[in-house]
């Protein structure tokens, strides 16, 4: 046989021949992870969702007894920008556990 020689010119064809033909390879690689990811993920959600949840109710908020009024006296009240007042010189007492 004789001297067989690629032509230079068709070098960078046949390496991204080459190079096309692994892509699908590499694809299936990739989505092999993913389905792994996903997989694990899932594992995850599942284990989470199927765990025992002991947590038990407190006795309740525990009401103290009311013991202090509020008064207030003299109170004035004008909206800003406004030199009229609203309320003036009101006064009153908040009796202890009321609102």
């Amino acid at each position: 046989m004789g001297n067989q020689s690629v032509d230079p010119g068709v070098l960078p064809l046949l390496t991204i021949l080459a190079m096309a033909a692994f892509l699908p390879v590499s694809e299936i690689a990739q989505v092999g992870r993913q389905l792994a990811d996903t997989m694990g993920a899932t594992r995850r959600v599942y284990a989470l969702d199927n765990e025992t949840a002991e947590v038990t109710d407190g006795p309740g908020p525990q009401l103290a007894e009311p013991s202090a009024e509020i008064t207030l006296s003299k109170v004035g009240f004008h909206y800003p920008g406004r030199a009229r007042q609203v309320f003036e010189d009101i006064g009153f007492t908040i009796p202890a556990g009321k609102t």
